[in-house]
This record gives C-alpha cells, structure tokens and sequence, in this order.
C-alpha cells in the first residue's frame, strides 16, 4: 500500500491536458445545473407554501402560486442538463484517477447503487410537484422530499469525491466492512464542501431568477417579482459562498496550505474566483436598481449570467487542482502519464465534433426558447366584474367559436406540444445513433488490434532502435509504467527486489492489453485471464500460448533506454 494508488497501467488515449480542459468545462457546467436546482426548487417550494398559505383569489396569493408554477415548470428541464452534465465530467475523473475513483466507490458501492433510485424518486416527485403547482394546489412537502432527494445524491458524490483523496484509510474501511455500506465522516473538509454546493443554491436561484425574467411572457409582473427577489438571494449569497471558501480552505491538511503556491491553478483559481465574486454583486446590485422593462436591464442578466459561470469554472479550477495536490502527496502525480500516452485521434476527433454538435444544438434550442412566443404565467386571471377568479383556459364556446378568426385565436388554443410519436421517433433515432457509433469503433478498434498483430502485414511506419524513457528511473518499486514502442503498447516495471523488465504490453492470445498486478506479482489480461511471468514474459496459466516478447532496457541515470527486442529466457 506504500505506494498506492499507482498510476493507471493503461495508456491515455490523448494527452493530460485535454482531458483536464475538458472535465474542467463539463464540471463547470454541472455544478452550475446543480446549484439552479438546489436553489430554483426551494424557491418554489416557498413561493408555493405562501401561496397556500393565502387565498388564490387574492392578488398575492395568486402571484405566489404563479411564481411557484414557473419556477416548477422550468426545474424538470433542468434536473436533465444536471444529470446529462454530470456523467462526462465522471468519465474523465475516471480516465485520469482511474484507480482512486474506483476504490473509493467501491468502498461505499452501496450508496453509489442507490443514486440511481434515488434520482428516479426525485424524478418522479419532481413531475409531481410540477404538476401540483400548475393547478395551484399545495404542494409544499412533495418539493422538500424532492429537494432532500436531490440534496442525499450530492453527500453521496461529495463523500466519493473526498473519499478518493484518502488513501489511508481504505485498508480499514475494507476491513471493517467489505459490503460498501461504511460512511466515514470524518474527513473535516466533507462537510464544508456539501455546504459550499448546496447554499451555493441561494446564487444559483437568483441567477434563474435573472434569465426567467429575460424570457418573453404575458404577464410580466410575476417575472418582475422574481427578478427582484433573485437579486436578493444573489447579494446575499455571494457572501455567504465566499465564506463558506474561507472555511474550506481552512478544513484542508497542513500540507495543502503549506504548498499551494506549487500549484499556480490553485492560488489564480482561488483568486479569481474571489474577484469575480465581487464583480458579480457590484453587477446585481445595479441590477437591482433598474427597471425591469429596459432592455438595460435584459442584456445585464444575460451579462451577470455569463460572469457567474465564469466565476464557477474558477471555482471549479481551484476544486481540481487540490485534488491534484491531495493525490501528489499520496504518491498519485497525475502529469507523469504524460509518457503514457497512446493517442487514438480517431475516437478524439469523433467525440469533439460530437461534444460541438451538442454544445450547438443545446445553444440553438436555448435561442429558440428566448425567441418563443410569450405565454401566460398566471395559473388563474381575476376578472374584475364577478369579483372572483377563474381558469386561464378558454372556454368550450371561445374554442368553437367562429367569430375568432385572428391569429391570437390560435395561440390560445395551440398546444404546441409534442406527439407520443414524434417523441418515440426522435428518442429511438437518437439510441441508434449512439448504438451505431459506439458498434463500429469496437468493430474498428477489434480490427485494428488484430491486423496490427500480423507479422506479414507491411504498415509503411518507421520502426523505432530505441525510445529514451525520460526520469523513468523514478519509478517506483512494484508498480509499471506504459509507454509505446514501435506502434506497440508495452510496460516498463520496477520489481521489489529493484530489477527492472521492458516487455511488450499485448496478449500473445488475442491482442488485449495487459496490466501489472504487483500484489500478486504477475502479468495479468483481462480478456480471458491470461497470467504472464512478470520477469521472463513466459505464459504461466490461461489460453496464452506465446510468452510476451521482452524489449532491451538499460538505465542511464534518471532515464531508462528502451531498445530492440530480446529472446524470451
């Protein structure tokens, strides 16, 4: 365990930095999705239990019920971006802190199981809640259990995520409970950074509340009152954040602190943050100053919307280069993969242009939403002369009616919905999509692993005598480094007993990649359990016939030369 977690045996497919850049923007937009959720929903939820509180037949009561039914019909919507944004930022994490990720979600794979039903109740009170606010009905504990649902998943990934960075304490978590169902909170930084997500919920609102009120509608009073009330919550949460900051900082081992100026991500991401921060409440409050009908006013949302996304990737920036701190110091340097890198610019061409074609549809679909036609955010209308209220539906005779042939007519009784068809047709178009692309990569990457090992196949590449390994002499003792030789994957392992072996990383069976397996001292591939020697290469149990050829080392000072290919002893 001295020296684990070890650095993932399995080569990058692109260097270091892309995948940082890239979970740094996905991250930037998840927590951002996640901070409108947490907010927007405990926003409608007191929107909602005031409205109750009063009669819907009262001017107040009625914009409170409103304001709840518009807050209610967006959240959904968002709770999609949060989920969707969510998953890449995960697969890159587990690209980069393969091993770390993993043991840490396995140690608590009981809770992890458990997001997935999580999520779908929260889902399902959701929808409910929703639908309740729509009709202008109670529903203020359907939202809180929804919001409590949604808060549960962020301990969950919080302690996943803080868990990771605490490779000392695995061995007795495991010892204690094998099943997954252990939670350790003592980590004094956990509960600070579940704080800093879910009170960050208070700017998160505001800032929905901003963009709401930019979009077209009827009845713009109740659009006005959230945007005043957004403000609010954005001046006081910003404070509140930056604090909570200061507190976080405050929770991190003596080691952090004492060596952040090695990381200069850290001290300008913290810094930045802090300044956009400010820069975002001078912006709202003069926000709050203005009239809402000025066009003023609507681009400066858009502006104090866009300023705070920047304010969280710098946030987001600081987050990760801790976590590359806490890591180092475990023995984990994320940057030494950078020898390790095996590019696959096919599949790395293939998912940026899919990654921008979703960037612009989404952008697009936003344009279109902005651009709507204004629709009525009043669940009922007061009509003065009966001096009660009714629906906003028109009636059975104003639907029939022939005398409204105007196009307002149509507006009032378009739908504008979606067929059952349609929505099949579009979901079951887009699943193929998925499934076409992801079969012929592995169809691809299958065919292109087998032709490669051919001996008769000519590819026309230059075949490298020898690959300098730079400070690869630093390696440390039982563990492996991967690195690429003649087109070829193979490793490079540092023994216990200070020996060292170069040999070629592909299963003489059928073309997998290997792994180092230092607690159990040998080769092992995961394909069809093959088990190699790790000195001699030679087949010691599975379908393996051919022992895996070993290459020439010899160490010259801090770097090890890699040569020609040897006989197998």
């Amino acid at each position: 365990m001295e020296n684990f977690p070890a650095l993932d045996p399995v080569a990058l497919p692109a260097p270091v930095f892309i995948f940082k850049l890239l979970l740094l923007l996905t991250s930037t937009l998840h927590f951002a999705a996640v901070e409108i959720f947490l907010g927007g929903l405990l926003l409608a939820v007191v929107f909602n239990r005031l409205g109750s509180a009063q009669s819907r037949c009262t001017p107040s009561g009625n914009e409170n019920l409103s304001a709840a039914h518009v807050l209610a019909h967006s959240l959904p919507v968002v709770m999609t971006f949060l989920i969707n944004f969510a998953i890449p930022p995960l697969l890159f994490v587990q690209v980069l802190y393969g091993s770390a990720l993993y043991t840490s979600s396995i140690l608590i794979g009981a809770y992890w199981i458990s997001v997935i039903g999580i999520l779908m109740f929260c889902y399902w009170l959701l929808y409910k809640f929703s639908f309740h606010c729509s009709q202008g009905e109670k529903a203020f504990w359907i939202g809180i259990l929804a919001w409590i649902a949604a808060a549960i998943v962020g301990k969950i990934l919080s302690l996943n995520m803080t868990l990771m960075l605490r490779p000392e304490v695995w061995p007795e978590m495991y010892a204690a409970n094998a099943s997954g169902t252990l939670l350790p909170t003592d980590d004094p930084s956990l509960f600070p950074r579940w704080c800093f997500m879910i009170l960050g919920g208070l700017t998160g609102a505001g800032i929905w509340t901003l963009w709401l009120q930019s979009r077209p509608t009827k009845d713009p009073s109740i659009r006005t009152r959230l945007s005043k009330i957004g403000c609010y919550l954005i001046l006081v949460g910003i404070p509140i954040q930056l604090l909570l900051a200061v507190w976080i900082w405050k929770s991190q081992p003596d080691f952090i602190r004492t060596h952040s100026t090695e990381s200069g991500l850290l001290g300008t991401g913290a810094v930045l943050f802090a300044l956009i921060c400010i820069l975002l409440w001078v912006l709202t409050w003069n926000r709050s100053r203005m009239e809402n009908s000025l066009p003023e006013a609507k681009r400066l949302n858009l502006i104090i919307f866009f300023t705070w996304l920047v304010g969280v990737l710098f946030a987001s920036i600081a987050r990760d280069s801790i976590r590359d701190l806490t890591l180092r110091q475990s023995g984990y340097d994320l940057w030494n993969r950078a020898e390790s890198v095996q590019g696959n610019y096919l599949v790395l061409t293939f998912f940026f242009i899919i990654f921008i074609l979703g960037v612009g549809v989404t952008g697009w679909l936003i344009r279109v939403l902005q651009k709507s036609k204004p629709t009525s955010d009043r669940i009922v209308a007061p009509v003065s002369d009966k001096g009660f209220l009714v629906p906003m539906e028109p009636s059975n005779s104003a639907k029939t009616s022939p005398k409204k042939t105007d196009s307002t007519a149509h507006i009032d009784t378009c739908t504008h919905k979606m067929s059952r068809g349609a929505f099949l047709g579009t979901a079951l178009a887009g699943a193929s999509l998925i499934y076409t692309g992801g079969t012929a990569y592995t169809l691809y990457h299958y065919i292109d692993k087998h032709i490669s090992l051919n001996p008769q196949k000519d590819t026309g590449e230059p075949t490298q005598d020898s690959l300098l390994l730079k400070d690869a002499a630093s390696l440390p003792a039982k563990s492996a480094l991967s690195f690429n030789f003649n087109h070829r994957f193979s490793l490079l392992i540092h023994h216990a007993d200070d020996n060292w072996t170069a040999i070629e990383g592909i299963c003489t069976h059928q073309g997998c990649k290997v792994q180092y397996e230092p607690a159990k001292n040998r080769i092992f591939c995961p394909c069809h359990n093959g088990v190699f020697d790790p000195v001699k290469g030679t087949v010691i149990s599975g379908p393996p016939k051919e022992p895996l050829p070993l290459l020439a080392l010899e160490i010259k000072g801090k770097d090890i030369l890699i040569s020609k290919l040897t006989k197998n002893s």
